[in-house]
C-alpha cells in the first residue's frame, strides 16, 4: 500500500511539473508574439509542447524535484529549481536549435525559463505556505505571525552577538 502511494504521489508531482512546463512554454509564446501566435508558429508551439515537456520532466526527475517535501521547502531547494529550470532550458534550447535552426524564436528560451522557475518554485511556495498557515490554525497556544518569529531570531542573534562580545573584550584588574 505505501509502495503504491509512494508511486502515485510521484505521478502528480511529475504530473504537476509536466503541466507547469508546457504552460510556461505557451507563455513564452503568447508573450512573445503578444497573445496572437501566427499560423506559422504554431507547427513551432507544438513541436516545443513535446520536446520541452519531455526534456523538463527527465531534468526534473534527475535533479529530484518530484520528490514529495515540498511543505519543508527552502532556500537550498530553490537553488535546486534554479538549476533545474537552467539545465532544462539549456537542453529545451540545444534540442529545439538541433531540430529548427534560427527558424524557432530564440526570445522564448529566456522567457520560458523565467516563467517555468516562478512557476514550479511559486507551486513549492504555495505549498510550504499552505502547511505553515494550516499548522498555525490547529496551534491555539504559542500561536505567533511571521514578524513575531522575525523578532524572536533577531533578539536571540543580538543576544549572541552581546555575548560573544563581552567575553571577547579584555578585563582591567587592578
Amino acid at each position: 500500500m505505501i509502495l503504491k502511494l509512494r508511486y502515485w504521489r510521484k505521478s502528480v508531482m511529475l504530473t504537476l511539473l509536466g503541466g507547469v512546463a508546457a504552460l510556461s512554454l505557451l507563455a513564452a509564446f503568447m508573450l512573445r508574439f503578444e497573445f496572437l501566435i501566427p499560423r506559422v508558429e504554431l507547427a513551432h508551439l507544438k513541436a516545443g509542447l513535446l520536446i520541452a515537456i519531455c526534456i523538463k520532466l527527465i531534468v526534473f526527475h534527475l535533479f529530484r524535484c518530484d520528490r514529495g517535501g515540498w511543505r519543508y521547502t527552502g532556500l537550498a531547494d530553490m537553488n535546486v529549481l534554479l538549476a533545474a529550470n537552467l539545465s532544462g532550458s539549456i537542453l529545451f534550447a540545444l534540442s529545439a536549435f538541433a531540430l529548427y535552426g534560427a527558424s524557432f524564436p530564440r526570445s522564448v528560451y529566456c522567457i520560458d525559463l523565467l516563467i517555468c522557475f516562478l512557476g514550479t518554485a511559486g507551486m513549492q511556495l504555495a505549498v510550504r505556505i499552505h502547511q505553515a498557515v494550516e499548522w498555525n490554525g490547529r496551534t491555539r497556544q504559542g500561536r505567533t505571525d511571521l514578524w513575531g518569529r522575525l523578532r524572536w531570531h533577531h533578539a536571540a542573534a543580538r543576544d549572541s552577538f552581546e555575548r560573544r562580545a563581552r567575553l571577547a573584550s579584555p578585563r582591567v584588574i587592578g
